[in-house]
């Protein structure tokens, strides 16, 4: 195991004696029925207006079985606070109550009704009472709120499921990446009844070429009131939708560009090399790429704009970027309007659920462990 540890900037032990706020300086429009917010680099606040306190741990080396964890791979919390781990050393599911005593571990790993292969992400489904675990083989396994396993939604567009969630109403939202031909792939954003019998498309992007490992991809949020927060962040643009797709807002943000360096671009040359060509014959290296097609693929300069998008229950909004500071990210955070507050940092791995932080981390010696955090504002 390494030993990453998580780097909280001054958002751990946050001394706020005072506040230096400025005018916001962006502008609001109404284009149609769109609300479109347009904001300067510079935040409302220069200093923290966040304090994050740790209220509960699970894991770590002093932690014995059951309830031990290996590589954590998801973790998603229910209604009741109940806190599941996906656990990717074991193929398991453990469960712990929001005091963070061990209840029971789900799944194990198999091919057998209940067994997972290769899970990797997990979701609640709180209207029906049922956790989904997303495996690359089974596409989505199904357990009751006791651990029963109830079945699998094996079907394409499971298995090939980029992200998903599950709103109220029980419907399931997910995104998976369709090929057209060398020059255009689609990013579908689609929503499904709860059993996945039925689905219809709410947004789809053109994302270039199948070959371009250097583009930017889609990604969104589910907000607590069913709304979807979108991104295809080739611009610092941020959408948000009505649960039929529909645009409300428009969050824009003026950046600078994160270039890639030398270690990006080794990597990028590499998995273009590694991609067969052409797409249907399947086979590494099948043809050689064209060299105008591979300079084309490997031309990108620049990082997307942001990598992450993330909201919390009070409609905040959330826009991890690439801006490094020590061995996390800077994480850009808007008002439920789409005003840029503040710039903060939080552990790579983390989650909002409820008023709460959750972050996958590591103790001192590199084992693998769940911190809730207390969420204060003072704006």
């Amino acid at each position: 195991m390494t030993k990453r540890g998580a780097v909280f900037g001054c958002l751990s032990a946050l001394a706020i004696s005072s506040l230096s706020a400025q005018t916001w300086k962006g502008t609001v429009v109404k284009q149609g029925d769109v609300v479109v917010v347009k904001n300067p680099k510079t935040p409302i606040y220069k200093d923290p207006i966040l304090t994050l306190r740790v209220e509960l741990t699970i894991g770590g080396g002093e932690t014995k079985e059951p309830a031990m964890l290996g590589e954590i791979s998801s973790l998603v919390v229910d209604s009741s606070e109940r806190i599941y781990i996906l656990d990717g050393t074991s193929l398991q599911v453990k469960v712990f109550d929001k005091s963070g005593r061990y209840l029971r571990s789900i799944g194990r790993r198999g091919e057998g009704p209940g067994e997972f292969m290769d899970p990797y992400r997990m979701m609640i489904d709180g209207r029906n009472n049922r956790l989904f675990v997303k495996d690359v083989k089974f596409g989505f396994v199904i357990f009751d709120s006791g651990g029963k396993h109830i079945t699998n939604l094996s079907g394409d567009d499971a298995r090939r499921s980029q992200n998903s969630a599950i709103d109220s109403r029980g419907s399931i939202i997910l995104d998976s990446i369709k090929i057209q031909d060398m020059e255009h792939r689609w990013d579908v954003l689609k929503r499904f009844d709860a059993e996945m019998t039925a689905g219809e498309d709410i947004r789809f992007v053109d994302i270039g070429s199948p070959y371009n490992v250097a583009a930017p991809l889609v990604v969104w949020a589910l907000a607590s009131n069913d709304d979807i927060v979108f991104g295809y962040p080739d611009t610092y643009r941020v959408e948000r939708m009505d649960f039929l797709g529909r645009i409300k807002r428009i969050i824009e943000k003026e950046h600078t560009p994160v270039a890639l360096d030398a270690e990006d671009k080794a990597r990028i040359a590499k998995a273009i090399a590694s991609i067969p060509f052409p797409p249907e014959s399947g086979q590494k290296g099948s043809f050689p790429m064209p060299q105008e097609l591979a300079k084309k693929l490997g031309a990108s300069k620049y990082r997307s704009a942001y990598r992450k998008i993330q909201v919390d229950d009070r409609n905040r909004l959330y826009v991890q970027t690439w801006q490094k500071r020590g061995d996390s990210f800077v994480t850009d955070i808007f008002d439920a309007e789409g005003r840029y507050m503040v710039e903060a940092v939080f552990p790579v791995r983390s989650e909002f659920f409820g008023d709460k932080l959750y972050a996958i981390e590591e103790d001192a010696d590199g084992y693998p462990m769940v911190k809730r955090y207390s969420m204060q504002w003072i704006y």
